[in-house]
């Protein structure tokens, strides 16, 4: 909700909703915040792994933000270099770019540290990865019916790397384990 919301406030997609967009982003952005701080200190501590799927979360907490911020500096460098504007999914530079792939790294060096919360943030954005990759195979597969365009390479790729985010969410959630607590 945040990231779809932030793209309608941010690209300006001015309606009769376009308030609505405004409230649902803050919403959602401190529903994230107030969900955080909320967390039982204990049921945090009682999260564990596998060995395996922390060392492929590490890699995939890495993987993502070096290769879509190399990808989004390498779009961005032409329009800095000549001083050029884009007019419409400039958002998400901005969301990508300041929220999530952060959020990546921030989970990675939680995990690095044996910080649990690390552990809890991980699948969230093994899932987020998925919707956006997905989102992005979809666009492609629409553009290329509608006009000829979108690059099938592209649209493969992210076809390929969304599934796997997906799987990856799966597997993670389903092996992701809490041992018991005891009230003494």
């Amino acid at each position: 909700m945040f990231y779809t919301y932030g793209m309608y406030s941010i690209e300006q997609f001015y309606n009769w909703f376009y308030i609505v967009y405004i409230a649902i982003l803050a919403l959602s952005f401190w529903s994230i915040v107030y969900g955080l701080v909320s967390i039982n200190r204990d049921v945090l501590h009682s999260i564990r792994v596998t060995r395996r799927i922390r060392n492929i979360s590490i890699g995939c907490l890495i993987f993502v933000p070096l290769m879509f911020y190399s990808l989004w500096i390498v779009e961005l460098i032409p329009l800095m270099r000549d001083g050029d504007r884009i007019d419409y999914i400039y958002s998400i530079f901005i969301l990508d770019m300041a929220f999530v792939f952060p959020a990546f790294i921030l989970s990675l060096v939680l995990i690095l540290k044996r910080n649990a919360l690390g552990l809890l943030l991980a699948p969230i954005l093994f899932i987020k990865t998925f919707t956006v990759l997905f989102s992005a195979t979809l666009g492609g597969l629409v553009k290329q019916i509608a006009d000829g365009g979108g690059d099938p390479l592209e649209i493969a790729f992210y076809f390929v790397f969304s599934l796997a985010f997906l799987a990856l969410a799966v597997f993670y959630l389903r092996r992701i384990s809490f041992e018991e607590i005891r009230n003494e």
